[in-house]
């Protein structure tokens, strides 16, 4: 099943959008290296300044290559080009009553 990001947050926090320019700045481009590589990224930091992110187009599915925050970085190490896919067809989108119709009474 394909599941929406927003998923992700916890029950008590306000859904956040997969795409942070919504709630970012935009720095500039700048050049990161990495472990991966070295990667032409734009850089982007959180209106409240809580967080900076460098994206890249080249790096799938999210682009993050570097991530800092006051607790620490999140760095790419490594970049898997020759992936193969195991899903066959296509996904359906996730729907949670399903789930609930599942569950025994």
């Amino acid at each position: 099943m394909e599941m929406p990001i927003e998923m992700m947050s916890m029950p008590d926090e306000k859904p956040r959008s997969a795409d942070i320019r919504e709630e970012a700045d935009r720095v500039g481009t700048e050049t990161v290296t990495t472990p991966a590589g070295t990667f032409a990224c734009e850089h982007y930091r959180m209106k409240d300044k809580s967080a900076d992110f460098w994206v890249a187009e080249k790096v799938s599915p999210y682009g993050l290559v570097k991530m800092t925050t006051q607790d620490g970085t999140v760095t790419l190490t490594r970049l898997i080009s020759n992936a193969q896919t195991k899903i066959k067809g296509t996904p359906r989108k996730f729907d949670p009553r399903e789930m609930m119709r599942q569950q025994p009474e």
